[in-house]
């Protein structure tokens, strides 16, 4: 007999067949360990990856004007693509990434010659159905989304018998884990509300831009307006009415594509189906020149939503970049790709040539910071990791890759002498008991005396006792630390970190001078060799030169930020 639980496939008789190297990760029971099948373990070349890719790109264009045109069926509305783009654009490239990656590991079992008899677990995708973008991230991440997801495409499969459920089927709430938000004091909330009510009166809004408040109030006030804050998205009741009002042709070019149309109406949204006439309605007043952001389009839908009608009436919409791997890494990331077909004008920190739809300004993370000086007396060494994430967010299986990941991490740990390797402190993802499977216990199991950080410190408490940090992916932390003087290498896996080949030769330098390492002995051992005295190595010319050339690239710093970035939404208001 095949069961499916936790997306592992078991077969009863002799042998126990999983899906992937993540199902027996999960896998709570040993009994069927001496006879085995894992399907999906060869590693996924680039060009397949690019293949995939490409593929998921070209489904999510095709796909967009039919959601288009069935929301505004629902809605009784005449929106644009645009404006749905900007609304529903992100979770639906995600969310087709999600579905192609369950989509090809679920294929390799229609490839086999064996037949299989499938037990349901008593849930479906309608029991499953996303608030929002935001808690689209959770879902995905949750057993239950991926039990509903891998029965709905093996029940299509010729050689998969589909069993009842033993149990009645049942509506199943997701997960218990919520994704946390802030918690504001009750002073605080009073001066957003405050600052809400008077930015409607300006021409600037400016949502979560990356600066800090006292910055991001300088700017707002610069251009005598006030910051908008916004909050999570809000919860909305099923409405069945609603969601059978919703069609959307079937017709794909491919069985997937054809697959990803039907499971798309159970799968929207309720922001963008239940939800959407009421956040339309609360949000509606107020028409800014230009509205300026860094993610709060990646999230929060009650401000896409709103920017998209705000947008429809003239309004510029104006997106920073809010990490290092846009404009880095080799495939670039969904967020990378949604903002580059909503924004009116995009601004990088320094990457991107100046132009009517991308303008240069300085990285906003390090603006009004104040930098490091000498950190060669302290104690500690500070790593950075990076979430993982227990079900794949790719066109294609993560799981090897996050296993070298924190093999690397934990390799170059094993390899520093024990004086240096006592003082180091693990920094985990501040979301990583959300997203990950086991960092911490992992980490535990390796090493019992190990200092964990699972990110509720300050990460400027940890500098502030660390001589030097390691960071381990291309994101924000190297971009910051470089950018306030910080001693800093990074540590990254050409095969878990392939790099965008105009950039080669930048990082080509980087490893020259010791400020870039490909493996974990080569870190350990440039480590050893500056640990008596890492503010000397820093402070090296050739060094401080490369973190120039780097910074200027990725994280261009400005002696009047504010004025630079104030001139440029001005410039941008009246294009």
């Amino acid at each position: 007999m095949l069961i499916v639980a936790h997306n592992e496939l078991v077969i009863e008789d002799a042998t126990c067949v999983y899906l992937g190297l993540w199902c027996v990760q999960q896998q709570k029971s040993n009994t069927h360990d001496e006879n085995t099948h894992v399907l999906n373990r060869t590693p996924i070349s680039l060009e397949e990856r690019f293949k995939r890719n490409n593929f998921a790109d070209e489904v999510i264009e095709k796909l967009l004007p039919d959601l288009a045109a069935a929301l505004n069926t629902v809605h009784q509305t005449q929106h644009s693509i645009q404006f749905w783009r900007i609304c529903t654009g992100y979770w639906l490239s995600i969310f087709v990434d999600a579905v192609y990656e369950r989509w090809l590991c679920a294929s390799a079992i229609s490839e086999t010659a064996d037949t299989y008899t499938l037990e349901e677990s008593g849930q479906n995708l309608g029991s499953v159905i996303p608030e929002s973008t935001l808690s689209f991230n959770l879902l995905a991440q949750s057993t239950e989304w991926n039990r509903a997801v891998y029965e709905t495409i093996l029940r299509d499969f010729p050689n998969v018998n589909m069993l009842p459920a033993a149990v009645d089927e049942m509506e199943t709430a997701p997960s218990a884990r919520v994704e946390p938000r802030r918690q504001a004091l009750s002073l605080l909330r009073a001066i957003e509300s405050v600052s809400n009510t008077l930015s409607r009166l300006g021409a600037f809004s400016l949502c979560t831009t990356y600066l800090s408040r006292r910055q991001e109030m300088l700017l707002a006030l610069s251009l005598k307006s006030f910051p908008r804050y916004w909050t999570s998205t809000k919860r909305f009741n099923f409405d069945s009415e609603k969601r059978n009002e919703l069609r959307i042709k079937d017709d794909g070019e491919s069985e997937f594509e054809s697959f990803v149309r039907k499971i798309l109406v159970e799968q929207i949204p309720k922001s963008f189906v239940e939800g959407f006439a009421a956040i339309s309605k609360a949000t509606q007043p107020r028409r800014p020149k230009v509205i300026f952001t860094s993610n709060l389009h990646l999230w929060n839908d009650e401000f896409s939503i709103w920017a998209a009608h705000q947008r429809e009436n003239g309004t510029k919409l104006a997106i920073s970049q809010h990490g290092g791997l846009n404009g880095q890494g080799l495939f670039p990331t969904r967020a990378e790709y949604h903002e580059n077909k909503i924004a009116d004008c995009h601004l990088p920190w320094g990457w991107k040539s100046e132009s009517q739809s991308s303008r240069n300004i300085p990285a906003l993370i390090n603006v009004g910071k104040m930098r490091f000086d000498d950190q060669s007396k302290a104690e500690r060494l500070l790593l950075i990791t990076d979430c993982t994430y227990r079900y794949g967010r790719k066109p294609w299986v993560t799981t090897m890759d996050n296993d070298t990941y924190i093999g690397d991490l934990q390799g170059f740990v094993g390899q520093l002498k024990p004086d240096i390797r006592s003082n180091v402190v693990v920094r985990l993802h501040h979301h990583s008991a959300l997203y990950d499977a086991d960092h911490a216990e992992r980490w535990r199991s390796f090493d019992p005396g190990i200092v964990l950080d699972e990110g509720e410190a300050s990460i400027d408490k940890l500098r502030a006792n660390s001589r030097i940090a390691v960071c381990t992916t291309l994101g924000t932390s190297e971009i910051e630390q470089f950018g306030r003087n910080f001693p800093t290498l990074l540590m990254l896996n050409p095969s878990t970190h392939p790099i965008r080949s105009d950039c080669h030769e930048l990082f080509s330098l980087m490893k020259q001078v010791g400020l870039l390492h490909e493996s974990p002995q080569a870190a350990a051992m440039h480590i050893e060799s500056i640990w008596t005295d890492t503010n000397r190595w820093w402070n090296q010319d050739d060094v401080q030169a490369v973190v120039k050339q780097y910074l200027a690239r990725f994280g261009r710093e400005s002696d009047h930020p504010l004025r630079e970035i104030r001139k440029t939404l001005k410039t941008i208001s009246r294009s």
